[in-house]
């Protein structure tokens, strides 16, 4: 395994898009668990 790979994560393409258009509760909850959520970054205007 190389570096910087994750074992556990999966290599799906779950979404495709723009970040704004990807970087949703959905995806998130989708890839990540339910228990997931985005927080936005007011220094970048986005998650």
């Amino acid at each position: 395994m190389g570096r910087g790979r994750h074992p556990h994560r999966s290599s799906t393409l779950h979404a495709a898009g723009s970040p704004a258009e990807v970087l949703t509760e959905e995806t998130a909850r989708a890839v990540f668990g339910p228990e997931s959520r985005l927080i936005e970054d007011p220094s970048r205007a986005g998650p």
